[in-house]
């Protein structure tokens, strides 16, 4: 079981590495928004299997310190890529917006400040990873975790004991948040139960393989992964509005009426997509032990 497990990990952190290092790659060339969220995604998955086996895949402090911040720097890019994107996606739509010269030099005058901003963050990004400091640490850091001798992973005997018990652990760990029982608009709240929603699907999706026949198991990573994007969106909204409220002309407090009518929408609809995952919780568990090896 020991092996086991070794491989599973072993197999998918070099894949996660090679992803980082060919969407970092793409990066010094490119700032196109598809590379950046490739690489935010091979970021966090990384991050959240050593976060998930901190006791087996030992980790200096400062080498996790270094992903966060990459990830976060990376993120600062992406915000003004959403905001830009919704702004266009609105705009678009003229009804919601009578056209006149000043209202258009008001867009454009937003779009080009969002535009200023998102190159300095770039910018930013770009002496980050091509510093010396972050080359050195980044080679010692994929090297160590490439060779690294991976330990503690004695659960059982059995295969197929051991997958249903990691699995259902983690599950039965999210199924514990309060946030299944609170309905408060807390944006700290939910963006704390989206993180352990992520780490859960992520978790589960190591075990891929032995679910690969199981339809029910695929349905409740996708279950999972609706409700996690529900809450991204309301998080993106709250952001925009916060980025916002700090400039003030006549689209922008047009364009944040419209949000907060969003912001609404969605928050409705994660209420009742909630409700509706956690009713199936025993649909999901039962899934589970159903893994075909």
């Amino acid at each position: 079981m020991e092996n086991f497990l070794q491989k599973i990990l072993q197999i998918r952190i070099k894949k996660i590495i090679k992803k980082i290092k060919k969407t970092e790659k793409q990066l010094k060339k490119s700032d196109q928004e598809s590379i950046i969220h490739n690489f935010r995604i091979a970021i966090r998955r990384l991050r959240s299997i050593l976060e998930v086996f901190e006791k087996q895949i030992p980790i200096k402090r400062r080498y996790l310190k270094t992903l966060k911040k990459v990830f976060k720097i990376s993120g600062n890019i992406r915000d003004y890529d959403v905001i830009q994107k919704k702004i266009e996606t609105v705009t678009k739509d003229f009804t919601n917006f009578p056209m006149d010269t000043k209202l258009y030099q008001e867009i454009e005058s937003l779009k080009q400040n969002l535009t200023y901003k998102r190159k300095k963050f770039y910018k930013d990004f770009l002496e980050f990873i091509t510093s010396k400091e972050y080359k050195v640490l980044k080679k010692n850091f994929f090297n160590h975790l490439e060779n690294i001798e991976l330990k503690n992973f004695n659960i059982s005997s059995s295969k197929e004991f051991s997958i249903q018990f990691l699995c259902l652990s983690k599950f039965y760990q999210l199924l514990s948040d309060k946030c299944w029982y609170e309905n408060n608009y807390d944006i700290l709240q939910i963006h704390h139960f989206r993180k352990e929603i992520k780490k859960t699907r992520y978790f589960l999706e190591l075990f891929n393989e032995f679910y690969k026949t199981n339809l029910d198991f695929k349905i409740f990573i996708q279950e999972l992964k609706e409700l996690q994007d529900l809450i991204g969106l309301l998080i993106d909204l709250y952001m925009i509005q916060k980025e916002l409220k700090e400039n003030s002309n006549s689209f922008i407090e047009n364009f944040l009426k419209l949000l907060q009518q969003e912001e609404m929408s969605v928050w409705k609809h994660y209420l009742d997509k909630k409700e509706q995952f956690f009713n199936q919780r025993k649909i999901f568990i039962h899934s589970l032990h159903k893994e075909e090896l």
